[in-house]
């Protein structure tokens, strides 16, 4: 069941793996980043199939990077401005921020140069990831604005520029807005550590999305700050001169809501072996944007030095988890006292190397597990899995396992007799945490370890958790997160396979049965935390308010999220008949809350118009009609015209159309819509629905005119441009169609159906 994946690097820092909500793992090595995409296609068909992908991570342009000359020995510098870049850190962040509602990865390479890259496509191919930020800029233009604040540096000095805008480490926070609200364009908070021992909390924004208008440019700002000056590590500057005790590692925590309505997180970094937690909350300044105001500081004193990873302890209040030099301890925080309390959880049997890895899985009692992974002994480690009962598991954890069967082919291969090497570099769990991908490198102990680049390679191990699969615990804990979609099909599918259900062909339909029956009975309701169904909107609510009712309505309120689990089931166990009463149901749902929203919002647009004609149509064939037709002076406007010969479009089937004369097309599952264009199309990556792509739509971004093909008067530079006429040539060129007005039908359905209605599955374009 297990799978392996051989990379061309080795990779060049610790802690060098991460899972991301979307079912990726991303590791990063020498110049390179990996991406690897799971095929839940190939898993019935004899196992886990996982596809990588090299993004090159090393080339910035001038504007993003400038190319600068090496520092002084006083600012700890010894040549990397002007090295190899390599790979230093890297981190999804939460699912709904990059384009298709996709994560985004952070990846901090030596040069300390924080990048933001996102794929623009589907996410196997090289090409469609692309840098959208590199954040030293925001932080340099920080410091910039409050240079008069600072006596200790000099924005004059050319070092002082550099060594500002440094980054030594970096965290991944949650969006301040409501969760439920991801399909409006909210931006997603990142923790980074500066070169002057601060810490800048910055707001990541991506390009504004189809409820309020596109725009293309990602962008950055610096929403609070935590000044290094003032907190107690800082002070240890004066032992050692000139060499400054930067953090080297940071944690955020996610959102916690009061009684107050007030939004408040933790977080703490480590710098010199000390640990300082902060608490922080939001406000809003006087021209109405999110600020984050630190207030309490906790100093973790202890007697022996403390170091990463650093992580924040699940389903625990204000606990974290890092490591002494001999063992790992648990750091509870009370910051009502302002006070810390430091728990040795289990000595590490006496290992001496560094700890390059951190992840934690539960298994079927609830238990929580941290797996603990080290550079140079994770094959023969006794503590690899480590309970909160501090005993460690009997059983050798299943990672642990596939890093010595990696390491007995290496030599086999090689016909090595005397001992290997393996160099554990990170690992990770799964978003469902039931499986763990670790990163391994292995060596002749008594050989060089530099080779040519063509001789250097790792292995990706991705492992299930045994008792993981052993009942449907794991997946009736996570089939309650909305948006898991990805990993709960491969899950489903992975669990279908080990237990030898049968093939597409001929499936075991008693164990399919019993399969369905045993998640959908273990359903807990009173442990499942969703937002209750709302009631119909006001009529004064607002396009934000309207999206907000949609997706509670399709995705995260309990029966949804049901709806979807089926689907899913249906999906991996290829059962038509369940998936086809599944899909009906959600169908209802959805034409009733597109129906519900009609009455709140004006609509006078041609294309809301016709979208709308199209729900009332749906909604009379499903003999459940709200509204019977439009007005009458609006139903020959409404209806959908074909753009090749001008005939209506029939209303027959949800999944495709033609028009009167026979012209066929895709028809979108959101808004209904026949896509008559090209390029006009996205699709479920899950169960390969149709919608329509909203980016490419001219209706529903402002009209911009392309005056290149435009040949220029001779003249003077006032002069104005030729006339092509009426029969030019304009196939390539944007025509001035009409744009939707912000907050209308058709934009707030789009935003708030970001993601597929029937499985929750994120699109591809």
């Amino acid at each position: 069941m297990s799978a392996k994946v051989r990379l061309p690097f080795w990779p060049s820092s610790l802690d060098c793996v991460s899972w991301s909500q979307d079912n990726l793992i991303a590791v990063g090595g020498g110049e390179n980043l990996a991406i690897l995409v799971p095929n839940c296609d190939a898993v019935l068909k004899g196992g886990i199939v996982w596809e990588a992908t090299l993004v090159p991570a090393n080339e910035y342009t001038h504007t993003e990077l400038p190319q600068r000359d090496p520092l002084s020995f006083a600012n700890f510098s010894f040549g990397e401005e002007i090295a190899h870049r390599q790979i230093l850190s890297l981190k999804w962040s939460r699912s709904g921020f990059g384009r298709h509602k996709r994560c985004v990865l952070a990846a901090l390479d030596s040069s300390h140069a924080l990048s933001i890259w996102a794929s623009d496509g589907m996410p196997d191919q090289p090409i469609k990831w692309r840098r959208k930020l590199v954040l030293n800029r925001t932080v340099f233009e920080h410091y910039k604005q409050r240079n008069p604040d600072f006596t200790d540096f000099d924005l004059t000095k050319p070092e002082a520029q550099v060594t500002c805008q440094r980054i030594s480490c970096f965290d991944w926070g949650q969006s301040a807005y409501t969760q439920t609200l991801t399909g409006c364009d909210d931006g997603q908070l990142i923790a980074v550590a500066t070169g002057r021992n601060d810490i800048l909390f910055i707001e990541v924004r991506p390009p504004a999305g189809v409820l309020n208008g596109f725009v293309t440019d990602w962008s950055a700002s610096v929403v609070g700050a935590l000044n290094g000056n003032g907190n107690e590590f800082d002070q240890a500057q004066t032992m050692i001169p000139n060499i400054p005790s930067l953090i080297e590692y940071l944690v955020l925590s996610d959102w916690k809501t009061d009684d107050t309505a007030t939004k408040t997180c933790f977080g703490a970094c480590i710098a010199r072996g000390q640990m300082v937690c902060f608490q922080a909350r939001t406000s809003i300044d006087n021209d109405g944007h999110m600020q984050l105001v630190v207030e309490d500081q906790v100093l973790c004193v202890g007697d022996h030095p403390l170091k990463g990873p650093l992580r924040i302890l699940p389903g625990h209040e204000a606990a974290l988890v890092a490591f002494e030099p001999d063992a790992v301890c648990i750091i509870k925080l009370d910051f009502a006292r302002a006070t810390s309390e430091r728990r040795v959880l289990h000595d590490l049997d006496g290992r001496w190397d560094e700890v390059s890895g951190l992840t934690f899985t539960t298994d079927r009692t609830g238990l929580l597990r941290l797996h603990i992974t080290s550079h140079l002994s994770s094959a023969s480690a006794l503590t690899a899995c480590v309970g909160l009962d501090t005993v460690p598991t009997t059983s050798v954890p299943s990672w642990q396992q596939a890093i010595v069967e990696s390491k007995t082919a290496f030599r086999a291969s090689h016909d090595f007799t005397l001992g290997i090497i393996d160099k554990t570099s990170g690992i990770a769990a799964s978003p469902m945490g039931d499986m763990i991908a670790t990163c391994a490198a292995f060596f002749p102990s008594n050989g060089l370890n530099y080779t040519i680049p063509t001789d250097q390679h790792c292995i990706v191990s991705i492992t299930p958790e045994s008792e993981m699969f052993t009942d449907t615990a794991c997946f009736n804990k996570a089939a309650r997160t909305p948006f898991l979609a990805e990993a709960k099909l491969l899950h489903l599918r992975t669990m279908l396979l080990q237990a030898q259900l049968g093939s597409p062909d001929e499936p075991n339909t008693l164990a399919v049965t019993d399969l369905i029956g045993s998640v959908t009975t273990a359903w807990d309701s009173s442990c499942m935390t969703f937002e209750i169904a709302p009631l119909p909107p006001p009529p004064t609510a607002s396009p934000r308010d309207l999206v907000r009712f949609i997706r509670m309505q399709l995705f995260t309120n309990a029966e949804a999220v049901k709806r979807h689990c089926l689907y899913l089931l249906s999906l991996a166990t290829s059962s038509s008949a369940e998936l086809r009463l599944v899909q009906s149901q959600i169908v209802q749902v959805q034409v009733s809350t597109a129906l519900a929203i009609a009455k709140t919002l004006q609509i006078h647009s041609e294309l809301s118009l016709v979208v709308l004609n199209n729900y009332c149509k749906l909604s009379k064939l499903l003999d459940s009609a709200e509204y019977d037709t439009l007005d009458q002076d609006s139903t020959e406007i409404a209806d959908e015209k074909c753009e090749f010969c001008g005939r209506a479009i029939l209303f027959e089937n949800l999944k495709w159309a033609r028009c009167e004369n026979g012209h066929q097309f895709y028809r979108c599952s959101a808004s209904l819509l026949a896509i008559q264009g090209p390029r006009l199309a996205k699709h479920c990556g899950l169960c390969n629905v149709c919608y329509v792509n909203e980016v490419n739509m001219p209706q529903l971004r402002a009209p911009k005119f392309d005056q290149s093909h435009v040949p220029q008067a001779e003249g003077p530079e006032n002069a104005r441009p030729i006339n092509l006429g009426h029969n030019a040539d304009t196939s390539m060129h944007p025509v001035n169609t009409p744009a939707e007005p912000l907050g209308s039908y058709i934009r707030v359905l789009l935003a708030a159906l970001d993601c597929c209605i029937y499985c929750g599955g994120k699109f591809v374009s």
